[in-house]
């Protein structure tokens, strides 16, 4: 029984640090969507989250009067 509730704190302690978002800079992601290395994005108000194509998860900020990011993707 001791096993087993030390696993489960091991693992649960393992997984808050696998889903931790990136922060990077807007002209970073910017970069990253002109490669063509952004697999998908989340964008609510400013706020954009996403996954790059080998699987990393980044959040960043749009500058307030930036139009055009959806063209962009």
């Amino acid at each position: 029984m001791v096993l087993v509730v030390v696993g489960v704190i091991i693992w649960n302690f393992s997984t808050k640090f696998q889903h931790a978002d990136r922060l990077v800079k807007f002209s970073e992601f910017l970069q990253w969507a002109d490669s063509g290395s952004v697999a998908s994005v989340t964008v609510t108000g400013q706020d954009i989250t996403g996954f790059t194509k080998v699987g990393e998860r980044f959040h960043t900020y749009a500058p307030s009067q930036y139009e055009g990011l959806v063209n962009k993707l």
